[in-house]
């Protein structure tokens, strides 16, 4: 297996809990790879060229976003671990995953994946004249929403060293009037994504 590592996840006090499964995986005798990742887009890459049979996802529900978006670009789809040390556990709490590091290491050593749906969501390139943003295609495999929860997520991780736990729920309070600047056109498709 390999471990992609957000080093920076929950401001860096992550870094407990890393060291925790760590050791707590070379204890088991499980053979892994460590790989402090530099970026995001570091941790979709390694994912996507992984040859190991298991991912596991060392950080928040970014960096799950980014290794699960790699992994569905990787031929042979190794199966997704989690060991989660961000801090809104949204992907951990949809698919029922344990959260603390002792619960979510023993999970990682039973070694009983389970499959989830995942699904798919094509951006067009940009209509603005000039842009240089190609289209693009990313996955997703809990909930999804368009702006509001992202607008709400930035508010509540950059107030959260200030109001603690109490940052999302004055974030939701604090978008809750906002209603969109207009329709918004979707387009959907029953096509399954084929399993590796």
């Amino acid at each position: 297996m390999i471990c992609l590592v957000n080093p920076t996840a929950r401001s860096g006090r992550g870094r407990t809990s890393q060291a925790f499964w760590r050791q707590g995986l070379s204890e088991a005798g499980l053979q892994f790879r460590w790989h402090e990742c530099r970026s995001g887009e570091d941790c979709r890459v390694q994912a996507g060229l992984a040859t190991e049979r298991t991912v596991v996802t060392v950080g928040g529900d970014g960096t799950i976003n980014n290794v699960r978006n790699g992994l569905m670009a990787n031929p042979s789809r190794p199966a997704l671990g989690v060991l989660y040390s961000g801090t809104s556990p949204d992907f951990c709490t949809f698919h029922r995953i344990p959260t603390k590091p002792e619960a979510a290491l023993a999970r990682l050593r039973a070694g009983r994946p389970k499959a989830v749906d995942v699904a798919e969501i094509r951006f067009p390139a940009s209509e603005t004249p000039g842009a240089a943003d190609a289209a693009r295609t990313a996955f997703f495999a809990s909930s999804c929403d368009i702006g509001l929860g992202a607008a709400t997520a930035e508010f509540a991780n950059r107030w959260r060293r200030h109001l603690g736990y109490l940052a999302p729920g004055r974030a939701r309070a604090w978008f809750a009037p906002w209603r969109g600047t207009g329709p918004l056109p979707v387009k959907s498709s029953s096509t399954a994504i084929p399993r590796g």
